[in-house]
């Protein structure tokens, strides 16, 4: 999974899709997911990541960040 290379992603939270022309501020923790996006990391490997460096169960994690790709999806911003 990776960025869609037209997308913009600032390091102060910034998105931009020019395709849409939407903008999203992200959190820390989005940065932390789409500077992993970047390097074109797996699902799985997100997940493990996510799993290492903060405190949340399993199943919260899991659906977070289903519900967090799925919004990159729709808006344009992942491609598969």
């Amino acid at each position: 999974m990776k960025i869609n290379k037209d997308c913009i992603v600032n390091s102060d939270g910034f998105l931009f899709n020019p395709h849409s022309g939407e903008s999203f501020s992200v959190n820390s923790t989005a940065m932390d997911l789409l500077s992993l996006l970047k390097e074109e990391r797996t699902e799985q490997e997100l997940f493990e990541h996510l799993k290492t460096s903060y405190e949340v169960d399993e199943f919260t994690l899991k659906a977070d960040l289903n519900d967090f790709l799925f919004l990159l999806r729709i808006k344009g911003v992942v491609d598969e």
